[in-house]
């Protein structure tokens, strides 16, 4: 085999596999998403966060549930300390992927401060034309 025809293989070799290697696991995308989320909760951009909620967004809190209008004023009066992500478990089935995961964090809201404790958390998020898109959440912080 010439050089030349060597230089051509290894280069389409190299061109096709790159992407491959670059391709984020469910895992990862997951992971991504839920720390976006709190990053931008804990920065306060809640227009961050309203551009990546979905109109059918609901939530699941200890005291009811909140639909997206709801949930984004809640946001809003959130103050949210520095955060631990842990344990954080994906599924992906189609457009659906659902990320469950342990958050530990310091909240304040609704004019109460919730000490810093581990919570489960639950996310679902739905592949849309614009991207992953927040359609569900449940906290399962305890609120004393």
């Amino acid at each position: 085999m010439s050089k030349s025809r060597m230089l051509v293989c290894l280069f389409m070799l190299l061109f096709f596999a790159v992407p491959l290697l670059a391709e984020e696991t469910v895992q990862q995308t997951g992971e991504r998403l839920v720390r976006q989320l709190f990053t931008d909760l804990q920065a306060g951009n809640i227009d961050a966060v309203e551009k990546m909620m979905s109109p059918a967004f609901q939530s699941a809190h200890k005291d009811g549930a909140r639909d997206r209008d709801q949930q984004v004023e809640l946001m809003k009066n959130l103050d949210l300390s520095p955060f631990e992500i842990d344990n954080v478990k994906v599924t992906r089935k189609g457009h659906v992927m659902v990320v469950t995961y342990t958050v530990n964090a310091a909240e304040s809201f609704t004019g109460k401060r919730f000490e810093k404790i581990s919570a489960e958390r639950l996310s679902v998020f739905h592949l849309t034309r614009d991207g992953w898109r927040w359609i569900a959440h449940a906290n399962l912080h305890p609120m004393q």
